[in-house]
């Protein structure tokens, strides 16, 4: 771990997450959260062997499951954002942790055992996407939004068509979400885009959530375009004064 950390002396400090079992360890629930630059979050690691991710490394997130900073740390940051009524605080404060310099480690030989499956429901999806829009526009600018225009498209086309999955009740609670989550009070943050941008993942999974080759082929797609967009606003980021 000392290895890991002497990079970090000159940075705001860190955050560490375990391996979260689900809860008769038979399998990962996560091993650290994905963070997506379109705001999506999944879970590292569903599902697979327990005995998998063996290695400390940085990621992008932690579930709120269970993670651990310093306190003061963790108030200097402002703690989570009470406007996230319901899921996706963890993932607005881990993007808000990367903005101000923190890194996010995650600790293997640390395991939690935790009750999930994973099953998005329509009153799950509203706040889950209500709280992506929220978190797109507390982190990123005008400009940052002209120039993810392709990624932002086809996180829409990936969530529209999930919803329509789950029928009326899902699209209109994906309209409601849109809706609120663009009209919700939220404090834009500022700090060091560098580091939010390096931090942040830029494929998905493409078996999460995903019922046919064609959910899969979809995100494959998606995926490529992820990639070479990020590359854009990382030169757009990387170049600005």
């Amino acid at each position: 771990m000392e290895e890991l950390i002497k990079p970090l002396k000159a940075r705001a400090g860190i955050i560490t997450t375990p391996k979260i079992l689900i809860y008769d360890g038979s399998a990962i629930n996560t091993c650290g959260n994905i963070n997506h630059f379109t705001g999506l979050t999944f879970t590292r690691g569903l599902g697979e062997d327990p005995e998998s991710y063996s290695g400390q490394e940085y990621v992008s997130g932690f579930s709120g499951c269970c993670f651990a900073m310093k306190n003061e740390d963790y108030l200097g940051l402002g703690g989570f954002d009470e406007k996230f009524f319901l899921y996706n605080e963890d993932s607005e404060f881990s993007w808000r942790a990367n903005l101000k310099g923190f890194r996010i480690l995650f600790v293997p030989t640390s395991i939690v055992l935790h009750d999930y499956k994973l099953k998005v429901q329509p009153e799950k999806l509203y706040y889950l996407e209500k709280g992506r829009y929220m978190i797109l526009r507390k982190y990123v600018s005008g400009q940052e939004m002209a120039f993810l225009i392709p990624s932002l498209a086809m996180a829409e086309i990936l969530t529209f068509g999930y919803s329509a999955r789950l029928g009326f009740e899902g699209l209109e609670c994906k309209i409601r979400a849109l809706a609120h989550g663009l009209i919700s009070e939220v404090s834009r943050e500022v700090g060091n885009k560098h580091d939010l941008y390096q931090s942040l993942n830029y494929t998905i999974p493409v078996d999460q959530l995903s019922s046919n080759p064609v959910d899969k082929l979809i995100k494959n797609i998606a995926n490529r375009i992820f990639t070479w967009n990020l590359k854009v606003v990382k030169w757009y980021v990387f170049s600005s004064p």
